[in-house]
């Protein structure tokens, strides 16, 4: 029997479907979708009047690991695609998933996606192959075997990503916290079935909470390169006019936090 793909979306203070024509520039008619929307008690999408290809939660959490977490505990297909609302899928790009999952057992895939310039964005290993380097894995290219998924299920650290005290790295502790399940993950070398802007939070590591953030996981993953790798990310910060000598009193003290566990 041919899988059945459902797409995650993560978005906020939404009271229409609106925002799904940016997204599906070909129309969504055809897509299961399950939406996330995190918002306040007098801006809901409707749930009563969705098309049945639909379905919404309206929730009044915030934090973008607290809304995958939710879409991931109701999906209900077989493939199951995150996505962010800034995502603009490509033409076929459904059939590109589907037809990976069908070919490939793994658990989860990874498909390349591209920036608004048309260059590949995030993880682009090249080859068809297992990762597992989890650095610049962007959320719109994770996709997931529902089943196998369901018999022993990782959710996202709701400490970390956007609107979370560490605003950063939930792709990465996800998907390191499946490799130590012993979870397959492969990359797959197809074009691109989405483009992403390249501007996001993980961006901004200058500001202080990026800043701890990333330290927090070079120490939890990485812990023999804490120091060099705190000095490397000082200088790069420094060289390309991103902080300032200024800064650096404030990045040691930070630093100081992580190395002593008060992070």
């Amino acid at each position: 029997m041919a899988l059945a793909l459902e797409i995650l979306i993560a978005t906020q203070d939404r009271s229409d479907l609106a925002f799904l024509k940016y997204m599906f520039p070909a129309g969504h008619d055809e897509f299961n979708l399950l939406i996330i929307n995190q918002t306040t008690e007098d801006n809901f999408i409707d749930e009563k009047s969705l098309p049945g290809n639909v379905r919404v939660i309206n929730s009044l959490e915030r934090g973008l690991s607290k809304s995958r977490n939710l879409a991931l505990r109701y999906a209900s297909k077989d493939v199951l695609l995150l996505a962010d609302d800034d995502v603009r899928y490509e033409e076929g790009f459904h059939q590109t998933v589907l037809k990976a999952h069908e070919q490939y057992p793994s658990t989860v895939l990874i498909f390349p996606i591209k920036d608004e310039n048309g260059r590949y964005l995030g993880a682009y290993p090249g080859d068809t192959k297992s990762m597992d380097d989890f650095w610049d894995v962007f959320s719109p290219q994770i996709s997931i075997k529902r089943k196998y998924w369901a018999r022993n299920p990782v959710f996202f650290d709701e400490n970390f990503g956007l609107g979370a005290p560490y605003p950063d790295a939930e792709n990465f502790i996800f998907l390191n916290e499946l490799k130590d399940r012993k979870t397959d993950i492969l990359f797959i070398n197809t074009e691109p079935i989405a483009m992403h802007p390249r501007s996001n939070s993980s961006a901004f590591l200058e500001r202080d909470s990026n800043f701890k953030t990333r330290l927090m996981i070079i120490k939890k993953y990485r812990p023999h390169l804490l120091w060099p790798y705190f000095f490397k990310l000082l200088f790069s910060l420094w060289i390309r006019n991103r902080i300032s000598v200024g800064d650096f009193g404030r990045k040691w003290r930070i630093f100081k936090e992580v190395l002593s566990g008060k992070g």
